[in-house]
């Protein structure tokens, strides 16, 4: 049996088979390329290494007067605490400076109002109406049809 197939077997990734197999000083044989080829008894070892690991997994999450859990869980709820307190002080960040530059356009809106008034104002108190152009209309534009020139004109320029 290969490792992947171990791997496979037991639920793991092949690597993690690779580790054990340092872990426990298990040597087993290899094939022609290096990749090791596991007898019943070593699968068996690393199988029962596998449940063992599985047991205290559970043991120690099941466990409610184990210290080390208990330190974890409260520096998880310390760093989610300073996460969020982050969260909150880069969307305060952005607001006020989206506010800033909703100020900025709005001023810009304003001065251009002012300006166009100033400027109807101006318009309206020449006595001339203002100029009106003639609308340009197709129908009036002759064409002229180029006539054909022979080649020896194109060539010569005449």
């Amino acid at each position: 049996m290969n490792t992947n197939e171990v791997a496979k077997i037991l639920g793991v990734s092949s690597s993690t088979v690779k580790r054990w197999v340092k872990h426990l000083s298990i040597e087993p044989a290899r094939n022609s390329k290096g990749h090791f080829i596991f007898t019943k008894e070593e699968f068996s070892q690393l199988e029962h290494y596998h449940n063992q690991d599985q047991i205290q997994s559970v043991q120690m999450l099941s466990h409610p007067n184990n210290e080390e859990v208990e330190k974890l869980k409260l520096k998880v709820n310390e760093l989610e605490l300073k996460l969020y307190k982050k969260a909150d002080g880069v969307a305060s960040i952005q607001l006020l400076q989206h506010r800033n530059e909703l100020e900025d356009l709005l001023s810009i809106v304003n001065e251009l109002t002012t300006r166009m008034d100033h400027l109807e104002t101006q318009l309206s108190g020449t006595k001339k109406p203002p100029a009106i152009s003639k609308p340009i209309a197709l129908d009036t534009i002759k064409s002229r049809r180029k006539r054909k020139r022979k080649i020896t004109q194109i060539m010569f320029g005449l």
